[in-house]
């Protein structure tokens, strides 16, 4: 319930990613089997945006799985033969018309909004008939609950940065500034109250630089307006975590709020619809 130090909140956050994916793949074993398709002999997913393949073995427990990023982590190499392909997910280099779902966590709140008419269409391209889109993404509260940590941060920048200061005043001056230097402090010191408004307001996250554009951004309903209008037909939204940023663990992590609506992270699952409504004439 209060500040941890590094090592603890590394743990914390180990503890949390296990939970929940445990939790997000209990909710996509449940929809596969209603959509008849847990156990196909065939089926196969895809990741993209898999990172160190934390994700992969759970994926592999519904058939095979392939994956995708910008980079490629060495951690990929102990997870035995895996097709990946490292690109952009907005053009994955998979075959047409190959997988039975898609898989992404954490990820969609980091790409930028120009960049997301590219990624539906290649996942329309690359998704069977039928097939699921699903992902997980942080919720409006998560951005809430993430305040205190963003305040813990930028109050240790300032301590350390005072701390500098006060050891260059201790320091003997070497040398006189460049001529410039009076001029760039100047230039500097206008940019105070900019610079105190940025310390003082709550940040975004992600792509969302602002915070109240990225807790419109984060709503569940504004989710699925972006894909249904792409062409995806939304199945369900189910909660999964409530917590708090591992640096400031203020909020426990558990799932006893689920059925409230009440959560930090929510797995978001579509369906390969009918083609892009068109917009209609004003």
């Amino acid at each position: 319930m209060f500040p941890k130090n590094a090592e603890a909140a590394l743990e914390h956050t180990r503890r949390k990613r296990e939970l929940e994916i445990r939790l997000a793949m209990e909710g996509l074993a449940d929809l596969l089997r209603r959509k008849g398709r847990l156990g196909h002999p065939d089926f196969e997913s895809m990741e993209f945006g898999c990172g160190d393949g934390f994700q992969i073995p759970h994926l592999r427990r519904f058939g095979k799985a392939a994956a995708s990023d910008l980079y490629r982590s060495a951690r990929l190499d102990g997870l035995g033969e895996l097709d990946f392909r490292q690109c952009g997910i907005e053009r994955t280099l998979f075959e047409r018309e190959r997988f039975d779902l898609i898989y992404s966590n954490q990820v969609f709140q980091d790409i930028p909004e120009t960049l997301l008419p590219a990624i539906r269409a290649e996942a329309r391209r690359i998704l069977k008939p039928g097939g699921l889109l699903a992902f997980t993404v942080p919720t409006p509260l998560w951005l809430v609950f993430r305040i205190p940590a963003q305040y813990l941060g930028t109050a240790q920048s300032l301590a350390r940065r005072a701390q500098r200061r006060g050891h260059d005043r201790a320091t003997p001056a070497i040398a006189s500034p460049p001529d410039g230097a009076a001029q760039g402090v100047q230039g500097r010191d206008e940019g105070a109250l900019a610079k105190a408004l940025r310390v003082l307001l709550p940040s975004g996250y992600g792509a969302y630089p602002g915070f109240w554009e990225a807790a419109r951004k984060y709503r569940t309903r504004s989710w699925i307006s972006r894909f249904e209008a792409a062409g995806f037909s939304f199945l369900e939204a189910k909660p999964l975590l409530i917590y708090a940023p591992s640096e400031w663990p203020v909020v426990p992590t558990t799932a006893r709020l689920n059925p409230l609506g009440i959560c930090s992270s929510v797995l978001l699952s579509f369906t390969a619809g009918s083609p892009p409504r068109k917009p209609q004439a004003v």
